[in-house]
C-alpha cells in the first residue's frame, strides 16, 4: 500500500514542549486516510505510526497531532495519505508492514520539526511577513530564499516558528469585477489556497518550522469587516455579501486556523467545531483569536477583521458612535493576558499596524485601527498603568512595507511599545510610500480622514514615529519583497529584543539589523 505525499504540505502547526501538529491535503478525502510515521532526529526507531482522517468540508485538507515527546528535540517524520476502502484495510497493512513510504517518482514525505523547549527563558527568534500576491511568483521567490537561509544559518541562531501575518491570498485580485459582483464561490477560495500552498519551496519551508497564521483582509474581501458585512446585510444592493464572508471564512478555517492552538484536536476540525463567539451573532460565530507561548516569550494573536465593528466610509463620516476594532469579549481576554505576570515578552500580533496610521487613498485608513481610535488609546492607556508592565511589542502586515515604529507618551517618560510590520513575501507592485503615514500624535477620538490632515481632529498624548531613519533624519521603510527575523534572548536576566530585515530575492542582503531599546 503506497504513502502517496500530501498535495498541500506538510505544514507544521501549533507546537509546545511535548507536541506539535502537521497536515495538508489529500486526493480526495472520502477515499483516503492520512499515516504519519515519527521518530528522533538522532534514532533510527520510529514511534508507532498514526493515522488520521481529512474532512471534504475543508478542501480535503487534515491534521494529526503527535504528543508525548520530549522538549527542545528535533524530530523526523514522514506523513502522506494511502487510498483505501476502510481503516481496518490500512490497519491490516500497518500490523503486516506492508505500507511502502514514498515512490522514486513522487515527491519525498519528510519533514523535521523541533518541539518547544520547556525553559520559561529559552531564547525565542521566528521568522515572519505577509501578503503574497497572487500575481508573478505568489512569495516562491522569498521562500525559496527562506528556505536557503534555514539552511545555512547555525543551529543556534535557527529560527523555531514563522508567523504569516494575514493575506496569505488574495481572492479579490483573482476576481476582478465589479464591487457588487464579487460574489467567489467556496471552490474558488478553496483553488486559491491550492494554489499559494501547495507551492514547493513555500512547503519546503512549511513542513521545518512551526507556522502561526492569521488573516486578514484578502483571504475574504479587500478592506472587510465584519461591520461591513452587517450594515449591507439587508441591502438590495450589496458590496458585502454574507456569502462571500462564509465562503472566505470556511476556507481560512481549512488552510490556516486548523494549525494554530484554536482548536484542541483534529477531531475538532473533523467536526468543524471550532470554538464559538461568546457573542456569536448571524454573520460569524466564530472565535479566531488565540495565543501561545515559547520560551521568555507570549503571543497573542489579535482577530482584528471578523470582530470589528468598522462600517463604510460613507456611514463612519455620518455617524459619531466609535466603533471597535475588537470585540470587548477579545478585549478584555487582551487585558487579562497582558496582566498575567508571566514576566515574558508580551508579542501583540495584529494584521493591521496598530501605529502608525495611514493615509490617502492609497492608504485606506477607514478600515484600520485609525477608525477605533478611541479603543487603541484605552488598550494603551491599560498598557502604560499596569504595576508590572511588561515589554511589549506589536507584530503586523497589510501594508506593503517594512518598519519599525516606536510609540511614546508626552507626559510618561517611562513608556515606550513597538510596531514591527514586515510585508510583503511578495507584491507585484510598488505599493504605499514614506508620505503614506502620519507619523506623529495618534488620534483620541474617531476622525475624518481629511480632518486629520488639517489639523482638525483631537489627538491624544501618544506620540509614533519611526525607528529606522535615512542618513538625513526621515523615516526610513522598505519597500521591496522581504522578511523579517525577530529574536527574543536573555542576557544577565533582561531580555533583549532584536530585529532583522532581509530581501526576499536574496537573504544574504539585509536591509536592516536592529535592537529594540525600551530605555
Amino acid at each position: 500500500m503506497l504513502v502517496q505525499p500530501l498535495l498541500i504540505g506538510p505544514i507544521v502547526g501549533h507546537t509546545t514542549p511535548s507536541s506539535f501538529r502537521v497536515g495538508g491535503s489529500c486526493l480526495n478525502a472520502d477515499s483516503c486516510i492520512g499515516v504519519i510515521r515519527v521518530r528522533e532526529s538522532e534514532s533510527t526507531q520510529f514511534l508507532p505510526i498514526q493515522t488520521f482522517h481529512f474532512s471534504a468540508h475543508y478542501n480535503d485538507m487534515g491534521i494529526v497531532d503527535i504528543q508525548s515527546l520530549g522538549a527542545n528535540t528535533t524530530y523526523s517524520y514522514e506523513v502522506g495519505y494511502v487510498i483505501c476502502d476502510t481503516l481496518d484495510e490500512l490497519n491490516q497493512a500497518i500490523d503486516e508492514d506492508k505500507l511502502i513510504w514514498g515512490a522514486d517518482t513522487t515527491p519525498d514525505l519528510n519533514g523535521q520539526v523541533t518541539t518547544f523547549p520547556d525553559d520559561a527563558n529559552a531564547t525565542t527568534r521566528f521568522i515572519m511577513g505577509s501578503c503574497r500576491d497572487n500575481l508573478g511568483n505568489k512569495g516562491e521567490e522569498t521562500f525559496d530564499n527562506i528556505y536557503a537561509y534555514l539552511d545555512e544559518i547555525d543551529e543556534e541562531l535557527r529560527p523555531t516558528m514563522m508567523f504569516m501575518l494575514g493575506d496569505q491570498i488574495y481572492i479579490d485580485h483573482a476576481h476582478l469585477f465589479g464591487k457588487y459582483k464579487f460574489r467567489p464561490k467556496i471552490d474558488d477560495y478553496f483553488k486559491e489556497y491550492d494554489e499559494a500552498f501547495g507551492l514547493y519551496m513555500f512547503n519546503k519551508v512549511t513542513r521545518q518550522l512551526p507556522c502561526y497564521m492569521m488573516m486578514d483582509d484578502h483571504e475574504v474581501q479587500n478592506d472587510w469587516s465584519l461591520g461591513k458585512f452587517k450594515e449591507d446585510e439587508h441591502k438590495v444592493k450589496q458590496q458585502f455579501n454574507k456569502n462571500t464572508l462564509k465562503n472566505g471564512l470556511r476556507a481560512y478555517e481549512a488552510h490556516q486556523a486548523a494549525f494554530s492552538s484554536l482548536i484542541e484536536s483534529p477531531e475538532q476540525f473533523i467536526q468543524q467545531n471550532f470554538p464559538q463567539h461568546p457573542n456569536a451573532g448571524d454573520l460569524n460565530d466564530k472565535k479566531y483569536w488565540y495565543k501561545f507561548t515559547h520560551g521568555n516569550s507570549d503571543f497573542f494573536f489579535l482577530d482584528v477583521r471578523g470582530d470589528s465593528e468598522i462600517r463604510s466610509k460613507k456611514y463612519e463620516a455620518e455617524h459619531t458612535t466609535e466603533p471597535k476594532i475588537i470585540s470587548d469579549t477579545q478585549y478584555d481576554e487582551l487585558c487579562a493576558w497582558l496582566n498575567d505576570g508571566s514576566g515574558k515578552v508580551k508579542f501583540i500580533a495584529s494584521s493591521i499596524p496598530v501605529f502608525p496610521d495611514t493615509r490617502g487613498k492609497l492608504g485606506t485608513p477607514e478600515d484600520k485601527w485609525f477608525l477605533a481610535a478611541k479603543q487603541r488609546v484605552a488598550l494603551l492607556d491599560y498598557i502604560r498603568t499596569l504595576d508590572n508592565r511588561p515589554q511589549v511589542v506589536f507584530l503586523s502586515g497589510d501594508v506593503h512595507i517594512s518598519a519599525v515604529a516606536q510609540l511614546t507618551h508626552e507626559d510618561d517618560p517611562t513608556f515606550k511599545v513597538f510596531n514591527v510590520i514586515s510585508s510583503a513575501f511578495h507584491w507585484y507592485v510598488l505599493g504605499l510610500q514614506e508620505d503614506h503615514f502620519n507619523w506623529g500624535k495618534l488620534l483620541a477620538k474617531k476622525a475624518r480622514a481629511d480632518h486629520v490632515e488639517d489639523g482638525n481632529a483631537t489627538f491624544s498624548k501618544y506620540h509614533s514615529e519611526s525607528v529606522i531613519k535615512t542618513a538625513i533624519g526621515r523615516p526610513k521603510i522598505f519597500k521591496r519583497n522581504n522578511f523579517a527575523i525577530v529574536s527574543v534572548e536573555n542576557i544577565d536576566g533582561e531580555n533583549k529584543i532584536s530585529v532583522e530585515f532581509r530581501r526576499g530575492k536574496d537573504y544574504r542582503h539585509i536591509l536592516k539589523q536592529l535592537t529594540l531599546s525600551f530605555d
